[in-house]
């Protein structure tokens, strides 16, 4: 601890840098300046400085320092190789007790091995190719990781323990352990890989580094939605809408010089800032870019929070530039989240403009009947299309419900779609734990219009509303559906 000494000024006078005569309980100048308090002055002893330590001591401890330096930048690990966990000892050595990065609970004593890595794959893969959420190519991809010992190989760190997180998500009951949170690990050398590969290091091409850093983020942004953590996912969809702008995939070809947006890079370095379509497949772009649009709409019907590319996108409709060969139901599913997201911005703004409200209505009634019939299977495809028919009746529920109780063709609509969406969860009550995690911020609207609903119709069927005990029976009905898919699904 360091010896005081004894000073006369108080802190007010040296604050003021003015003659302080030292006395007690209130100094003079206190008594005399404003603000004249007459609070009894503070005097705080000052700490001077000093070392015990002999010049040879100092030199020693400089020579220390310059050695722990030197052992820190000798362990640059070699980037020609996919590491799953920060290159960084488990614990610090010498003097300066420096730990990992990671925290200690959610370490692995040593590397997973390249078959259970590949098994973690196949799990993720099974689920999610194809798949809206996963826009490359999943053969390359596995490819990259089974040579990953070779120097020609470009995996990154960050998309690699992404997909496996969600590996040991979905294969959880085949490599349970009860020592080990694979989900924890994962997840934690994610976040660690990314800020390095975001400044550049390891000497991968830009356009492949950020596309497969904003495939990782889309996965993180996509756990954290399953995990209900919106802080976290929101900043994750944050950083690959950044990604996605600032390599300029958002680039129609429908769009003019003139009319281009101009949307500040992502900070990356000069080499990968400058990163364009024409350096990537133009499919892949695409589906990287809608990829991106799809999420930002989730996270809208999540926790309600505009969309962070809502208003440069007010003129987009169908996603036109992907390649033909793409599944018409991403094309679909990405337009029904965009009318949803403009229906929220729309209801939003107060009282919105009449022929803005007949528009939007327009084009989702004529939307909602040009979508193909939901069938009973339990396809990737089946599932998507139930997305899609899911997110255009939110979008009509969400425009109507205001008007619920001043327009019967507003009711009308609002409970249409209410039943539309509640005849979808029949469709997937078999095993709805393992769709989609969208599915519980779905049947959670819908829940909250149901309860609203319910209490208005309970007040009114008192009064002279004949038709309210049937309405409030069928209210009931469809809310005990959906309390029943909340139930599966974990939220209840």
């Amino acid at each position: 601890m360091l010896p005081s000494r004894k000073i006369k000024s108080c802190t007010n006078c040296r604050r003021r840098k003015i003659k302080c005569d030292g006395a007690r309980p209130t100094c003079d100048q206190c008594v005399l300046r404003p603000p004249r308090s007459m609070a009894p002055c503070d005097y705080i002893p000052l700490h001077v400085p000093h070392s015990h330590e002999t010049p040879a001591q100092m030199l020693a401890t400089i020579g220390r320092l310059k050695e722990r330096i030197d052992e820190l930048e000798a362990q640059v690990p070699d980037f020609s190789k996919v590491y799953l966990a920060p290159p960084y000892p488990a614990s610090g050595q010498g003097s300066s007790g420096t730990s990992s990065p990671l925290d200690s609970s959610s370490s692995l004593d040593e590397e997973p091995s390249t078959e259970f890595i590949l098994d973690l794959l196949d799990s993720f893969f099974k689920h999610f190719c194809p798949s809206v959420y996963f826009f490359l190519d999943h053969r390359e991809f596995r490819d990259s990781v089974h040579s990953a010992g070779s120097a020609s190989s470009s995996t990154s760190a960050a998309l690699l323990n992404a997909v496996c997180l969600w590996g040991a998500i979905l294969s959880r009951s085949e490599h349970s352990d009860g020592d080990i949170d694979y989900t924890a690990y994962f997840l934690q050398s994610a976040i660690h890989s990314l800020p390095r590969e975001l400044s550049g290091v390891g000497g991968r091409p830009a356009h492949a580094r950020t596309l497969a850093l904003t495939q990782a983020e889309i996965l993180l942004s996509f756990y954290h939605l399953r995990e209900g953590s919106c802080e976290q996912g929101r900043y994750r969809c944050a950083a690959a809408t950044s990604l996605a702008l600032g390599t300029r995939l958002h680039e129609l070809p429908a769009r003019s010089s003139a009319e281009r947006v101009e949307y500040p890079a992502f900070p990356l370095s000069a080499s990968s800032a400058s990163v364009g379509l024409g350096e990537v497949s133009s499919d892949v772009g695409a589906k990287a870019f809608w990829a991106v649009v799809i999420l930002n709409n989730y996270w809208v019907l999540a926790d309600g929070g505009p969309s962070l590319i809502s208003n440069h996108w007010s003129d987009v409709g169908t996603p036109g530039f992907l390649n033909p060969d793409t599944p018409p139901d991403l094309h679909l599913l990405a337009k029904s989240t965009i009318l949803f997201e403009r229906a929220v911005a729309l209801s939003s703004a107060g009282f919105p403009d009449p022929m803005a409200f007949a528009s939007l209505d327009s084009r989702l009634f004529n939307f909602q009947i040009s979508l193909p019939a939901l069938d009973a299977s339990s396809s990737h495809s089946s599932i998507i299309l139930l997305l899609t028919h899911a997110f255009t009746d939110l979008a009509i529920l969400r425009l109507h419900a205001r008007y619920t109780w001043t327009s019967a063709e507003s009711q009308h609509n609002a409970f249409a779609a209410a039943h539309r969406i509640a005849a979808g969860i029949e469709g997937v009550q078999g095993g709805l734990e393992d769709r989609d995690p969208i599915f519980a911020p779905i049947y959670t609207t819908l829940a909250t219009f149901l309860i609203a609903e319910r209490r208005l119709l309970y007040d009114h069927q008192f009064n002279v509303d004949f038709e309210a005990p049937r309405k409030l029976a069928e209210v009931e009905t469809l809310l005990g559906k959906v309390v029943g898919a909340l139930t599966v699904l974990g939220v209840l």
